[in-house]
Protein backbone atom coordinates (compact mmCIF):
# COMPACT_ATOMS: atom_id res chain seq x y z
CA UNK A 1 0.00 0.00 0.00
CA UNK A 2 1.37 3.31 -1.39
CA UNK A 3 -0.32 6.46 1.04
CA UNK A 4 0.48 10.12 1.13
CA UNK A 5 2.49 10.61 4.83
CA UNK A 6 2.72 13.97 6.74
CA UNK A 7 4.96 14.00 9.93
CA UNK A 8 3.57 14.71 13.25
CA UNK A 9 4.07 18.72 14.19
CA UNK A 10 4.60 19.64 10.74
CA UNK A 11 1.54 20.29 9.19
CA UNK A 12 1.21 19.71 5.62
CA UNK A 13 4.79 20.22 4.82
CA UNK A 14 6.76 17.10 4.45
CA UNK A 15 4.60 16.05 1.62
CA UNK A 16 6.25 12.32 1.66
CA UNK A 17 4.91 9.06 0.13
CA UNK A 18 4.81 6.08 2.57
CA UNK A 19 4.91 2.07 1.96
CA UNK A 20 3.39 -0.56 4.19
CA UNK A 21 3.35 -4.64 2.98
CA UNK A 22 0.43 -7.05 4.20
CA UNK A 23 -0.58 -10.46 2.82
CA UNK A 24 -4.19 -9.41 2.83
CA UNK A 25 -5.48 -6.02 1.51
CA UNK A 26 -7.71 -6.25 4.77
CA UNK A 27 -4.12 -6.36 6.13
CA UNK A 28 -2.88 -6.17 8.78
CA UNK A 29 -0.24 -4.20 7.58
CA UNK A 30 3.64 -3.60 8.41
CA UNK A 31 5.14 0.15 7.63
CA UNK A 32 8.19 0.15 5.60
CA UNK A 33 9.48 3.21 4.83
CA UNK A 34 8.67 6.72 3.38
CA UNK A 35 10.40 9.71 1.56
CA UNK A 36 10.22 11.99 -0.80
CA UNK A 37 10.55 10.38 -4.53
CA UNK A 38 12.83 11.13 -7.31
CA UNK A 39 15.98 12.68 -5.10
CA UNK A 40 18.48 14.05 -7.50
CA UNK A 41 16.94 12.99 -10.73
CA UNK A 42 15.07 14.91 -13.66
CA UNK A 43 11.71 14.43 -15.10
CA UNK A 44 12.48 11.91 -17.87
CA UNK A 45 10.89 14.44 -20.58
CA UNK A 46 12.62 17.04 -19.71
CA UNK A 47 16.44 18.40 -19.78
CA UNK A 48 18.35 20.04 -17.08
CA UNK A 49 19.33 23.08 -19.28
CA UNK A 50 15.16 22.73 -20.31
CA UNK A 51 14.92 23.11 -16.55
CA UNK A 52 17.00 25.90 -15.74
CA UNK A 53 15.56 27.80 -18.48
CA UNK A 54 11.89 27.71 -17.48
CA UNK A 55 11.07 29.76 -14.25
CA UNK A 56 8.06 27.40 -13.76
CA UNK A 57 10.36 25.06 -12.40
CA UNK A 58 11.17 26.93 -9.38
CA UNK A 59 10.10 24.12 -7.31
CA UNK A 60 11.35 21.30 -9.14
CA UNK A 61 14.76 22.76 -8.67
CA UNK A 62 14.24 23.86 -4.81
CA UNK A 63 13.06 20.28 -3.88
CA UNK A 64 15.86 18.54 -6.51
CA UNK A 65 18.30 17.19 -3.95
CA UNK A 66 15.85 16.25 -1.18
CA UNK A 67 13.41 14.71 -3.40
CA UNK A 68 9.67 15.72 -4.85
CA UNK A 69 6.92 16.42 -3.25
CA UNK A 70 4.42 13.39 -3.21
CA UNK A 71 0.83 14.42 -1.93
CA UNK A 72 -2.20 13.20 -3.23
CA UNK A 73 -1.75 10.33 -5.17
CA UNK A 74 -3.02 7.27 -7.09
CA UNK A 75 -1.07 4.31 -8.50
CA UNK A 76 -1.98 3.08 -12.06
CA UNK A 77 -0.80 -0.75 -13.50
CA UNK A 78 -0.20 -0.65 -17.27
CA UNK A 79 -1.27 -4.08 -19.30
CA UNK A 80 2.27 -4.73 -19.83
CA UNK A 81 2.46 -4.86 -15.68
CA UNK A 82 4.49 -1.47 -15.07
CA UNK A 83 3.33 0.39 -12.28
CA UNK A 84 3.19 4.20 -12.07
CA UNK A 85 2.83 6.38 -8.52
CA UNK A 86 0.69 9.25 -10.25
CA UNK A 87 1.10 12.29 -7.95
CA UNK A 88 0.43 15.90 -6.83
CA UNK A 89 4.06 17.55 -6.60
CA UNK A 90 5.50 21.05 -6.57
CA UNK A 91 2.62 22.57 -3.78
CA UNK A 92 0.48 21.27 -5.68
CA UNK A 93 0.86 23.09 -9.09
CA UNK A 94 2.19 19.80 -10.86
CA UNK A 95 1.58 16.10 -11.95
CA UNK A 96 4.42 13.58 -11.42
CA UNK A 97 3.70 10.35 -12.69
CA UNK A 98 6.99 8.03 -11.66
CA UNK A 99 7.16 4.32 -12.21
CA UNK A 100 7.71 2.01 -10.10
CA UNK A 101 9.71 -1.26 -9.99
CA UNK A 102 8.85 -4.56 -11.26
CA UNK A 103 8.05 -5.60 -7.76
CA UNK A 104 6.32 -2.25 -6.95
CA UNK A 105 8.06 -1.55 -3.89
CA UNK A 106 9.82 1.27 -5.07
CA UNK A 107 10.85 3.88 -7.65
CA UNK A 108 12.59 3.26 -10.53
CA UNK A 109 13.81 7.56 -10.65
CA UNK A 110 12.28 7.42 -13.87
CA UNK A 111 9.14 10.20 -13.97
CA UNK A 112 7.52 12.49 -16.03
CA UNK A 113 6.18 16.02 -14.76
CA UNK A 114 2.80 16.72 -16.38
CA UNK A 115 0.37 19.77 -15.92
CA UNK A 116 2.60 22.09 -14.52
CA UNK A 117 0.73 25.54 -13.14
CA UNK A 118 -1.84 23.20 -14.69
CA UNK A 119 -1.47 23.73 -18.00
CA UNK A 120 -0.59 20.70 -20.66
CA UNK A 121 3.00 20.11 -21.49
CA UNK A 122 5.35 17.10 -23.53
CA UNK A 123 3.38 14.00 -23.73
CA UNK A 124 5.40 10.61 -22.38
CA UNK A 125 8.41 9.90 -24.21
Amino acid sequence: MWFHLELKGQGYNAARTGLAIGDKITGPYQYQKSFRPNAGQWPINMTPEQIQADPGCKILRRDFEKGQMARDMTLFVDDDGTAYHIHASEENQTLHISELTDDYLAFTNRYIRTLPGGTPTKPLP
